[in-house]
């Protein structure tokens, strides 16, 4: 999910930073993968993978409501349906964050919120809180007769399509854009780029993300629930009695984590947060050898009886840690465990690629490419030098090609850097040329080189 503005501090839930908003409606397109919904356990293991998702800050519905009201424009003869979408997102977005829809009426004037259309082609949905009270915000389609009829070759089909479309357009509604808009977009996803950019992202780019075309994962990847966990926090509630101080009969929750990431997790002190009695909380770090408890806490400072743990995830060990919620010794105890994750790799737009060549033609055959997204008005800085992370050993050679139905077009940069020359470029998308782009590195005439290819967008 990509970005447009190079972060300097890791985005906090606490901290709304201010942007400019880009184009607001986003339209789904023709979605290919829709014909094989998969299926993804989100348990499976993390690893070392990073995390990703790509989002739009100024959409977010922070400060968080309790509830985002959700209504139907021409609720018929489709309640079958309609309780379909509903599932689908209780079983996912809500599930796995913080965030609570509720409602699902039919909608009246006055109605706030998500206001659902159903009709026969493509879904489509505002972007994030723009949507709220919008009519037709979102649009659904039930019936498949007219858009993508492949939909209804069975019921089980149907209803694929139908839960698919809902947690992908409820993606948008709360603030991710489509991920096959990133700049590091792989050049093996050929999807178009369509509705807007996101100004920020969360790692790198996910392949089995809902939001991505490139993909028939149509229900969350693990990295999505871990995006959606990091924007809206997390909570869940737990009763427990005789568990010796959180060591055995405890309440236990998974959370996936990156490194450098601060989860902030407690029965008070966060919110949304409870406790009777006294509570005892571990977390531990999932290992094949056995888990390894990182922190616990009973009797926070400020906090009474009650718990809070604050931890951050060590240099190359991210991946899934285990919260485990019980009482003081062998008391009773419950309350209601909440937290909210920060920091960790969430940067704005920009990234880089390693190259070796020769005999390429001042870049013209024989090169190193790297296809990216670019939105109109914004400016692409790319080099192997002037460029933070840019590197190169002989003399390095850089063209920008826009990449259109037709063919690629080289575009023309700014005038060349003074000290870099070729080895850098910076070039501001014209209005109406926001697409796919490629940067080609090569080597000044049929030279050898090598080097590292840094880029950002602002």
């Amino acid at each position: 999910m990509n970005t447009h503005h190079v972060m300097s501090k890791p985005f906090q839930r606490s901290a709304v930073i201010a942007l400019s908003l880009l184009a607001m409606l986003t339209a789904c397109g023709e979605m290919g993968p829709m014909d094989d919904p998969g299926e993804q356990d989100v348990t499976d293991s993390l690893g070392t993978a990073k995390q990703r998702a790509f989002y739009q800050s100024a959409a977010l519905w922070i400060p968080m409501p309790s509830s985002i009201p959700v209504c139907w424009e021409n609720p018929g003869n489709d309640a079958t349906e309609r309780a379909w979408v509903r599932s689908a997102i209780q079983s996912s977005w809500e599930a796995n964050s913080n965030l609570r829809f509720s409602g699902w009426n039919a909608c009246q004037a006055s109605s706030m919120g998500i206001r659902i259309r159903i009709a026969d082609e493509n879904p489509s949905s505002k972007l994030g809180k723009q949507i709220d009270g919008k009519t037709n915000g979102m649009t659904l389609n039930f019936t498949f007769n007219n858009y993508k009829p492949s939909c209804k070759n069975s019921e089980a089909k149907r209803q694929s399509c139908i839960e698919g479309n809902a947690r992908h357009e409820f993606g948008h509604a709360i603030g991710f854009n489509h991920e096959h808009n990133r700049l590091d977009t792989p050049a093996d996803c050929t999807d178009t780029p369509q509705g807007s950019l996101g100004d920020y992202t969360i790692g790198g780019w996910d392949p089995d993300s809902v939001m991505n075309y490139c993909t028939s994962q149509r229900t969350l990847s693990t990295l999505d629930i871990l995006a959606v966990r990091t924007l809206y926090g997390m909570s869940y509630a737990y009763q427990a009695h005789s568990t010796d101080s959180a060591t055995r009969n405890t309440q236990n929750h998974r959370i996936p984590l990156l490194e450098g990431q601060t989860i902030t997790l407690g029965t008070c002190g966060v919110p949304g947060s409870s406790g009777t009695g006294n509570t005892y909380l571990r977390l531990y770090r999932v290992l094949e050898s056995g888990d390894s408890r990182v922190k616990s806490s009973n009797d926070a400072s400020g906090c009474g009886l009650l718990s809070k743990i604050t931890y951050t995830v060590p240099a190359g060990e991210g991946g899934f840690y285990e919260l485990r919620a019980g009482c003081s010794s062998n008391t009773s105890c419950s309350g209601t465990v909440a937290y909210a994750i920060s920091g960790g790799k969430v940067s704005g737009t920009a990234g880089a690629f390693s190259f070796s060549a020769s005999h390429t033609g001042s870049a013209t055959v024989n090169t190193s490419t790297q296809m990216i997204s670019l939105m109109s008005g914004k400016t692409l800085t790319v080099g192997t030098c002037g460029v933070t992370g840019g590197s190169d050993t002989g003399d390095t050679y850089l063209r920008l090609f826009q990449v259109l139905p037709t063919g690629k077009r080289e575009v023309s940069p700014a005038a060349p850097d003074a000290t870099c020359a070729h080895q850098k470029l910076v070039y501001t998308v014209p209005t109406d040329e926001d697409g796919k782009y490629e940067i080609h590195a090569g080597c000044d005439l049929d030279t050898s080189c090598s080097g590292t290819v840094a880029y950002s967008v602002k």
